[in-house]
């Protein structure tokens, strides 16, 4: 197991800061090993879904048009230095896909871990797609200070009400970990898209297949 202590805490209380770490416990008779403390994590061998840095909104589609009027723009951002993509629409009655430019799902059969950037000042619903030993499953988050998990199709996260402050916000997300919180067993078998629900924007969409623990 490896958990950001912070990113836990935060969703749980948000803008709650930890001064220090001071010990590890555990109940219950079995075995451990390993324990130990990083001061950051970085992802391997990444696939990069949308950078925006080419000035289009190839691979992107409109998949609930109901109001009509969503617009999906490559634009650029003072806050970032770059270029990114911006969803204006009804709320999260609209919602926006990504897939390859020719529109066919990913298919990434290996990349489970999933980073990706967004600003936004009112509610969201991200979605991953996925295929699963048990089949088809989307794994959602959400600005909401709890996790609703489910034993379904849809799996809810619940990544801090803080994130809905119109800042650029970065979420790294083991996706198989993710999943077998609610469904003990389970296991993905590829990654297939990125969809997101809500006025705002995104950048940098990538997959990664480990993630490593630096200064140990």
């Amino acid at each position: 197991f490896k958990r950001d202590l912070q990113i836990d805490l935060e969703e749980a209380q948000p803008g709650v800061t930890i001064l220090e770490v001071n010990g590890f416990l555990v109940r219950g008779s079995g075995r451990v090993d390993d324990i130990k403390l990083s001061d950051s994590i970085i992802a391997e061998n990444s696939t990069i879904y949308e950078d925006a840095e080419d000035g289009t909104t190839m691979g992107w589609q409109v998949y609930d048009d109901i109001p009509a009027g969503a617009n999906i723009n490559n634009v650029y951002d003072n806050d970032r230095n770059s270029r990114v993509i911006e969803f204006t629409g009804s709320d999260t009655s609209n919602g926006y896909r990504l897939r390859n430019a020719d529109g066919s799902k990913w298919h990434n059969t290996s990349q489970f871990i999933i980073e990706w950037s967004m600003r936004y000042s009112e509610d969201f619903t991200v979605y991953i797609d996925v295929e699963t030993s048990n089949g088809h499953r989307y794994i959602y988050y959400t600005p909401a200070d709890y996790e609703g998990l489910g034993n379904g199709e849809y799996v809810h996260h619940g990544i801090g009400s803080s994130v809905i402050d119109g800042q650029w916000h970065t979420f790294k997300r083991d996706l198989q970990i993710d999943l077998e919180e609610a469904q003990p067993g389970v296991t993905i078998l590829e990654v297939n898209g990125f969809l997101v629900r809500g006025s705002g924007r995104v950048d940098d969409i990538k997959l990664s297949d480990s993630i490593i623990a630096e200064n140990s």
